[in-house]
């Protein structure tokens, strides 16, 4: 499910509450990869045998792709939760994350098989349920 589709069904508030916390989920995920890598390197480092050796070299370098792709879906999560977040307060009233979504545009952060390079921003169009602002965040 792509990002505005998400923030129709669930809210703003609590998609950004849940992006956080999934964010912070692959964080933790970057970590334990980390600890896997030197794992394996530590396994590697005590050359016991070929066997050892290819076993620690497996382990590290899984540990090493493990935290490769949890830091870039962390990195790409919180940037547009932030990117997001900063223009979700109404410039007339001041609420914040009280809006309807109207449209939605640009390429989505949500897909990893989309290159960086390949992504425009993304584009909300969304109207104050308080006092009927719109704006584009």
């Amino acid at each position: 499910m792509h990002t505005a589709e998400k923030i129709r069904k669930l809210g703003f508030k609590r998609w950004y509450e849940r992006a956080l916390l999934e964010g912070h989920a692959y964080l933790v995920t970057c970590f334990l990869g980390m600890i896997v890598a030197i794992a394996g390197i530590e396994v590697v480092g005590g050359r016991q045998g070929l066997g050892q050796v290819l076993v620690g070299v497996a382990v590290g370098g899984l540990g090493v792709g493990v935290c490769l792709f949890s830091w870039q879906r962390y990195h790409r999560i919180l940037i547009l939760a932030e990117h997001l977040g900063a223009g979700a307060t109404c410039g007339r009233c001041g609420h914040y994350a009280r809006f309807g979504l109207i449209g939605s545009g640009g390429s989505d952060m949500d897909d990893p098989r989309e290159q960086p390079q390949e992504r425009g921003p993304i584009w909300l169009h969304v109207k104050c349920r308080e006092c009927g602002n719109e704006w584009v965040i």
